[in-house]
Formats: structure tokens, C-alpha cells, sequence
């Protein structure tokens, strides 16, 4: 495994960014969109402080390319092929980590690498240009996830207007194609997927959460969102964290197709499993308003 420690500058470019790990995936090839999400608009907002870095936006339902949940406990937002959400001025960050032999930078518009003493690796400006540079989700992507989870107790309903609550974790989730259908779709250069997990805190000397919902009237909801995927509760060993999952931070998985121990190798039994190879941290900062009609 090796961490790097880099400086570079900021992206102007146009953008946008689940699943933890995978194991046996018995789906069919491809992916239908949902029934039409009904009775609800979600509107990308510019934050009230700083840059935004994700495009401002409004999507009305009813809509078979985006869908809006509600299920008490969280917020979903899911834009599937055909819709267009995109980030800006994504920040390129100074440190990442990476596992000694895995692929990296599988995105499009880059080239695939192996993790090498010798190689000359560019993550995380791989994984900033493809937020930038595409919209979401693109050629080769099933679908781009917000998920925001309410604090332990607390429910979208029992929630009082004008009240502000921690955003208990956020998931940011761009599904690469390649991890739906048999194991000869498996492709460990191409379509990567991008998971990001942030969990709301007060950082020190502020007064709100970096990432918190307001209820801003009976059928409206604003989940602002300020973070770095910087939780001092879920930052074990970053950036040399062997185990990412339980971290903050954006990571770089693809998928392998891994024979069965034990299988018959007459006729081997295989498995589709996840990789991660690479990981980083970059800020986010955007309001959503959800608005049930």
C-alpha cells in the first residue's frame, strides 16, 4: 500500500460523484430505470458560503430518469442514464492512498495504471477530472446516488420546522456498469466506481454541524452540505487506512471476478468481488432542497 502526499491546484472544470463491497451479484445484464418517482421536486442550490461544487439544478417529477425517496429515516436521491448532474470546482487534494498492485485511474477520459514503486501514478487527478469533466452518470455508468441518513431516532416526519439536525452520514455513489451482470463484464481498467462516505460533525470553534438537514416548512426539507470527508470519528489511519470502509473519504473500487477456494477446477466456480484501489478526500459544499408536492 503507498500514500502520497501532493499539492495541486483548483478545478474550474464542469462536474459530478452505494454499495460497500460486493460479493456474490447475480443480476442480469443492464439496468431498468424505476416506475416514475411522483410528488416530488429536488432542487440543487447554491450553499450560502464558499463555492459550490455541484452545478444548480432542478429536477421535477414525475420522471423515470430520477427518483426521490423518503423513507423516514433518510433522503435518497437517484439520477440514472439520461439525466445530467454535474459538479464544479471540485478541489484537487493533497493526499491519497493506494494498494501496491491494484488498477487505478479507470475512469474515462483516463489511463488505466497498476500501483507500482515505478509507476507514475496521477490519482487523484484522475478521479477530479472525471467528476468535472462528465456529467453524471455517463457512457458506462448505471446511476449517480445522494443518500443522506438522519440521526439515531429521528425521522423526516418527527423533525419540527425551523429545526436543524446532523446529517448522521451522507453516501455519494457512481455506479460503474461493470458491477451488474456476469463476471466476463468484469473490467478492472474501465468504469470504476466512486463511493464516498461522510459523517456529520461540529468542527471545532463552529456553531452547526458541517453537514446538517433543516426543515424549512410542512413538505420542504434542506440538507446542507459543507464537509471534507474529515469526521476526527471516522478518519482511523487516514490516508494509510488498509481498510477504507471505515473511513471518510472517496474511494476508487472495480470489480474482479475471483475463483471460488475449493471449487472444482474441472469446473471452477467464480465470484464477483469489489476492489479498492485508491482513496482521497476533496471538499463538497451544495445545498439539496427536497420538496414534496
Amino acid at each position: 500500500m503507498i500514500t502520497m502526499t501532493r499539492t495541486f491546484r483548483l478545478s474550474t472544470l464542469i462536474v459530478a460523484l452505494g454499495v460497500l463491497s460486493i460479493g456474490v451479484l447475480a443480476l442480469g445484464q443492464g439496468k431498468k430505470n424505476p416506475p416514475a418517482s411522483r410528488n416530488w421536486t429536488l432542487e440543487i442550490l447554491a450553499p450560502e458560503e464558499g463555492a459550490p461544487t455541484l452545478v444548480p439544478a432542478t429536477f421535477a417529477m414525475p420522471s423515470t430518469l430520477y427518483e426521490v425517496k423518503d423513507l423516514d429515516t433518510s433522503f435518497w436521491f437517484n439520477a440514472y442514464a439520461g439525466s445530467d448532474v454535474r459538479f464544479q470546482n471540485v478541489v484537487y487534494p493533497e493526499q491519497f492512498g493506494l494498494k501496491q498492485g491494484a488498477k487505478v485511474c479507470g475512469f474515462p477520459g483516463s489511463t488505466c495504471q497498476t500501483v507500482g514503486d515505478s509507476t507514475p501514478i496521477y490519482f487523484p487527478e484522475c478521479m477530479i477530472n472525471f467528476l468535472n469533466d462528465f456529467p453524471h452518470p455517463t457512457t458506462g455508468y448505471n446511476r449517480i446516488l445522494f443518500r443522506f441518513n438522519y440521526p439515531s431516532g429521528r425521522t423526516t416526519q418527527d423533525q419540527a420546522v425551523g429545526e436543524k439536525l446532523p446529517v448522521q452520514q451522507w453516501r455519494l455513489y457512481i455506479e460503474g456498469q461493470n458491477l451488474l451482470g456476469s463476471c466476463s463484464q468484469c473490467s478492472d481498467c474501465d468504469r470504476h466506481t466512486i463511493t464516498g462516505d461522510a459523517h456529520g460533525y461540529t468542527p471545532e470553534g463552529g456553531e452547526l454541524p458541517d453537514m446538517y438537514i433543516e426543515r424549512t416548512g410542512p413538505d420542504t426539507w434542506e440538507i446542507n452540505v459543507n464537509t471534507w470527508f474529515d469526521n476526527p470519528d471516522y478518519s482511523t489511519g487516514y490516508p494509510d487506512n488498509p481498510d477504507p470502509y471505515d473511513t471518510d473519504m472517496l474511494r476508487a473500487d472495480y470489480c474482479v471476478c475471483e475463483q471460488v477456494p475449493g471449487s472444482n477446477p474441472k469446473r471452477p466456480t467464480y465470484i464477483k468481488t469489489s476492489h479498492t484501489s485508491a482513496w482521497t478526500r476533496t471538499q463538497m459544499n451544495f445545498r439539496m432542497r427536497f420538496s414534496r408536492n
